[in-house]
């Protein structure tokens, strides 16, 4: 980031469209950990502890922690960017949502509540229990979690959009990315009640990858306007 903010100092350029290479790194680290559950899975799953690591289904594996920690960074950035850009109006308590939101998606990521709210919501299922119906894996915390977070992002997304609006692109990738990892945790999600054996390991692949790749996008999002107000209020030092 040090070197981003120097590069900017230099050259005045704002809001490059190049990857930032501390995006990239994270880039990287999806596909790696995607791609260690893989191979991990076609050599047989030798070792147990190890199997658990890298296991992305796992709540102990490096994938769940790593998740924790991407999405805690895109909190830190946004909270950067408020903190610069606070302004007593409506629409910048709504941006203060903004950090609010990954910091609790962070917390999720880590505890797994929405997994446990899901398995209470059983109750609400003609039996009782997911047990025998289309939703035996999953439950249907889905739809009672996932919907209303969707509606709700969507109303805090266009409430933002104004304070954003000096960087378009950074707008289209928070969008695009909360679209990329919600596609992963609540539609591919719903396909784990239908896959099994090989399928069963592509459906996790897809879901995890699309799920760490969609952070991905939103921490650009989040670094692009976090670097910004830090050139920013870089530049106002010099000047003064």
């Amino acid at each position: 980031m040090v070197n981003d903010i120097q590069g900017l100092a230099a050259t005045g350029k704002l809001g490059s469209s190049k990857l930032p290479r501390v995006v990239l790194l994270f880039v990287i680290v999806d596909v790696v950990l995607c791609l260690a559950y893989v191979i991990n899975y076609w050599a047989g799953q030798p070792f147990v502890k190890i199997s658990v690591l890298l296991d992305l289904d796992s709540e102990d594996s490096f994938a769940s922690w790593y998740s924790s920690i991407q999405l805690f960074c895109i909190f830190v950035l946004y909270a950067i960017f408020v903190f610069h850009d606070f302004r007593k109006n409506r629409e910048t308590y709504a941006l203060a949502l903004l950090p609010v939101v990954f910091l609790l998606m962070s917390i999720d990521e880590s505890f797994q509540l929405h997994e446990r709210i899901g398995s209470r919501s059983d109750v609400l299922l003609s039996s009782g229990t997911r047990a025998g119906t289309i939703f035996q894996e999953t439950g249907i915390w889905m739809f009672l979690l996932g919907i209303p977070f969707i509606i709700f992002f969507t109303v805090l997304v266009f409430l933002v959009r104004k304070q954003l609006s000096e960087r378009p692109s950074s707008v289209l990738r928070l969008a695009a990315g909360m679209a990329i990892l919600l596609t992963g945790a609540l539609g591919v999600e719903v396909l784990s009640n239908f896959a099994e054996n090989g399928l069963f390991i592509a459906e996790v692949v897809l879901e995890e990858g699309l799920e760490m790749l969609g952070a991905s996008l939103i921490l650009w999002s989040a670094y692009e306007v976090a670097v910004e107000k830090v050139y920013a209020g870089f530049s106002r030092s010099l000047v003064v």
